[in-house]
């Protein structure tokens, strides 16, 4: 009986211990690709935008997903800032910027984030869609702009006729 009880013991570790691997292996492939992600700079994006507004310029310090701990690939954590004197803010080492847009057309915000030429002409496929799991708010842009504005959950997928070499669109609510 006993031998019976450790073998299912055994059993039932090794069970677990498999499939803490298999996430180990899955976070670790998402987290390689968000590495490989090059994003077009933010002095192309701001040079080509005519307006006299200031530029509202959205940056996060990483790459992830609130299912994740902000780990893996996708959008977890957004700040916001005006962009004054025509000085951009350095990118973040791990993440990312991009300037947030009104079109007239539609009367909303949108922000796209642009993949830039050094991502070569074939993305990977975990790159089809970029997710965010939970809106993200930009807590106090309405001082700016006069409304609220969030980032919805979604799934946002790839647009290769967006900028010179795709990327990603997403509607602000």
């Amino acid at each position: 009986m006993n031998k019976l009880v450790f073998v299912a013991i055994a059993a039932a570790i090794g069970l677990v211990s498999c499939e803490k691997k298999d996430q180990i292996e899955a976070q670790s492939a998402s987290n390689d690709i968000s590495n490989q992600i090059i994003l077009e700079d933010l002095d192309v994006i701001t040079g080509s935008i005519i307006t006299k507004a200031p530029i509202i310029i959205a940056q996060w310090d990483e790459w992830g997903r609130a299912a994740k701990n902000c780990d893996g690939m996708g959008l977890c954590n957004v700040e916001w800032f005006p962009q004054f004197n025509n000085v951009a803010p350095p990118p973040p080492p791990n993440g990312g910027q991009t300037v947030i847009e009104f079109d007239q057309a539609t009367s909303m915000y949108y922000m796209d984030i642009l993949f830039s030429s050094s991502m070569g002409s074939t993305i990977p496929s975990q790159l089809n869609t970029l997710p965010v799991d939970l809106d993200i708010p930009l807590v106090g842009i309405e001082q700016q702009i006069g409304q609220p504005l969030t980032i919805p959950a979604g799934q946002y997928p790839y647009d290769p006729n967006l900028g010179s070499n795709g990327g990603y669109r997403i509607t602000l609510q």
